[in-house]
């Protein structure tokens, strides 16, 4: 997100306002973002990598908050 943070800011706020726009792919990436959190968060739990208590569908819950744009823009 580094490298291309002006890009993703722009595609984020184009999306908000023309969803028919930019919406779509950016609708498929985040698709894509939490797909690949669910498959980290059940390597995480079939390793027993996850704090007693913490399902798998959690874990991959706060992975992709942590992982978004939004998370990476207000750490900034």
């Amino acid at each position: 997100l580094a490298g291309d943070r002006d890009i993703y800011r722009a595609l984020h706020s184009m999306a908000q306002l023309d969803q028919e726009a930019v919406g779509t792919a950016v609708q498929a990436a985040e698709q894509n973002r939490a797909e690949a959190m669910a498959r980290l968060a059940h390597g995480l739990a079939e390793q027993d990598e996850l704090l007693p208590g913490v399902s798998a569908e959690e874990a991959a819950h706060v992975l992709w908050v942590l992982s978004s744009f939004e998370s990476f823009e207000r750490s900034r």
